[in-house]
């Protein structure tokens, strides 16, 4: 399936499909894909914060977060 680059959500949907399907690693780059869609969606970095732990993946998300936020000063997502 096909879906626009930039559509956050179809991205998380993507996500729930794999994690259905028991395939955690891509439901986590489609969680990835979503936060890079729209940094500002709060339930894309709850989905990849999630999946991450589950695949015993932190301090790797911390350090992606990090790079995110000193890319993305104004995301209020970020700042909390």
């Amino acid at each position: 399936m096909k879906i626009d680059v930039k559509d956050s959500e179809a991205h998380l949907l993507m996500a729930g499909a794999y994690e259905k399907k028991g395939d955690i690693v891509e439901a986590g780059k489609a969680c990835k894909r979503a936060v890079e869609a729209d940094p500002s969606n709060e339930a894309a970095w709850r989905a990849l914060i999630d999946n991450y732990r589950t695949q015993g993946r932190l301090s790797e998300l911390l350090q992606y977060a990090v790079k995110k936020r000193e890319a993305n000063q104004d995301s209020e997502v970020l700042k909390k």
